[in-house]
């Protein structure tokens, strides 16, 4: 794993709490989920006419990708149970505090529509249910 100085303490907090794993750093892992993120855009773009819901979905897990692309490189991993909330905190945590990812980030958050798309796919789950 590699050291930064910045959200340390949380990126320990998670691996510590079971929701985060050290692993190899690993380019070729990162540029996959690089790929398959850019691959869930482009479905999500052919089929939000026909099923926006899905497409919203695509969206979701695009977004998540891209931003597990860093931990990967870090030699991160998000385990099971930490999931989606593991990304989200520790690249969050690695951010500048103007920049953190919370459920109310200013609009301006780079990684707060990842936020928003959680929230809302996750509502959306439930209603199907």
């Amino acid at each position: 794993m590699a050291s930064w100085p910045t959200g340390i303490e949380t990126i320990k907090a998670l691996i510590a709490a079971g929701n985060l794993q050290t692993v190899a750093p690993s380019l070729k892992s990162a540029q996959g989920f690089l790929a398959q993120a850019a691959g869930h855009l482009d479905s999500a773009q052919s089929v939000s006419e026909t099923d926006p819901t899905g497409a919203y979905s695509l969206l979701y897990d695009a977004a998540r990708k891209s931003l597990a692309v860093v931990l990967h490189a870090q030699g991160l991993r998000a385990t099971s149970k930490g999931g989606h909330y593991a990304i989200q905190e520790a690249i969050s945590a690695q951010l500048p505090s103007r920049r953190r990812v919370t459920h109310s980030a200013p609009s301006g958050a780079c990684a707060a529509p990842a936020t928003r798309l959680s929230t809302t796919t996750n509502a959306d789950h439930g209603r199907r249910r």
